[in-house]
C-alpha cells in the first residue's frame, strides 16, 4: 500500500485551540461591554465559522460594528 495522502486535524484534535478563541473573543468584545463566561462560549460558537459567530453576536447584542469588523 502506497501512502497517498495525510490528512491532519488540528484544531480540537492536537492543538486546544478554544481557550484562544474565548481569551481573544472576550478581549475583542470588552470595549462594547459584552463578555461570555468559558462554558456559554464553547456551547454557543465552538466549531462555528468565525463570521457566522460575529454575525450572531453583533445582532444579540444591537453593536454598531458589522460583524467583518
Amino acid at each position: 500500500m502506497t501512502l497517498k495522502a495525510v490528512l491532519f486535524d488540528m484544531d480540537g484534535t492536537l492543538v486546544d485551540s478554544e481557550s484562544v478563541h474565548f481569551n481573544i473573543w472576550n478581549d475583542l468584545l470588552a470595549p462594547f461591554g459584552v463578555q461570555y463566561d468559558e462554558a456559554t462560549f464553547c456551547q454557543r460558537f465552538s466549531g462555528r465559522p468565525t463570521l457566522e459567530a460575529a454575525k450572531e453576536v453583533v445582532k444579540n447584542y444591537g453593536l454598531t460594528i458589522s460583524p467583518e469588523q
